[in-house]
């Protein structure tokens, strides 16, 4: 059976510059369905391990 790492950002901000920065959970979450369903084992990892931050999550975190 074929395995994928997909790795994420860990971070919701880029340095001290304020910008946002993520993902979107539609841009892993339909390549995830697409593996899925084709047999394909995934595995999602971060950079700093724990719970990634999203794009949404950033905004709810900042009130954007």
């Amino acid at each position: 059976m074929s395995k994928v790492l997909c790795v994420v950002t860990s971070h919701g901000v880029k340095g001290s510059t304020g910008e946002q920065i993520g993902f979107w959970v539609s841009e892993l979450t339909h390549p995830l369905e697409k593996m899925h369903n084709a047999g394909i084992e995934t595995v999602l990892a971060s950079i700093k391990g724990g719970t990634p931050q999203t794009v949404e999550e950033w905004n709810t975190l900042y009130k954007l």
